[in-house]
């Protein structure tokens, strides 16, 4: 997939791996800059989103989704279906802290 995204480093379209993020935050600016950066951090992004405790929606160039920082869960569709596995790096409830994959 080639990005409208480029990456400073390199000028170069980004090639990090997500084809979306979105983000919330405090501002439309801020969740905008945020999701533009986790194009380019790349496949490390849902740690540095969940650093900067910003919820989170990436969407991988293999459909795959990951979600940081209580995004809510993709509703469940009414029959199966093919579409992406939702991943999430938050703990479930009770959980011990510190299991994150990385």
């Amino acid at each position: 997939m080639l990005h409208h995204i480029v990456d400073p480093s390199t000028g170069q379209p980004a090639d990090g791996g997500w084809r979306t993020v979105s983000v919330t935050g405090a501002t439309c600016v801020g969740a905008n800059v945020a999701a533009t950066a986790a194009i380019v951090v790349g496949p490390s992004a849902p740690v540095w989103l969940e650093e900067r405790g910003l919820a989170a929606r990436l969407v991988a160039d293999d459909g795959r989704v990951v979600t940081t920082g209580g995004w809510p869960p993709d509703e469940p569709p009414d029959e199966p279906h093919d579409g992406p596995h939702v991943e999430s790096l938050r703990e479930p409830a009770g959980a011990p802290r510190g299991g994150r994959p990385s």
